[in-house]
């Protein structure tokens, strides 16, 4: 949760003028997630939309 933390201030994610501004970086590395929960996460998301 720091490293996020750490990312949001580094690119001003607060500023209106970035809100469009999209991570590249894997979150199961950087959140620390289960693969297999992010795939999940994915599906479920494919499918809500």
């Amino acid at each position: 949760m720091q490293v996020m933390k750490a990312l949001r201030r580094s690119f001003d994610l607060d500023n209106h003028e970035n809100a469009g501004f999209a991570f590249t970086v894997p979150l199961s590395h950087v959140a620390g997630l289960d693969t297999e929960e992010l795939h999940n996460f994915e599906s479920n998301i494919k499918i809500t939309l």
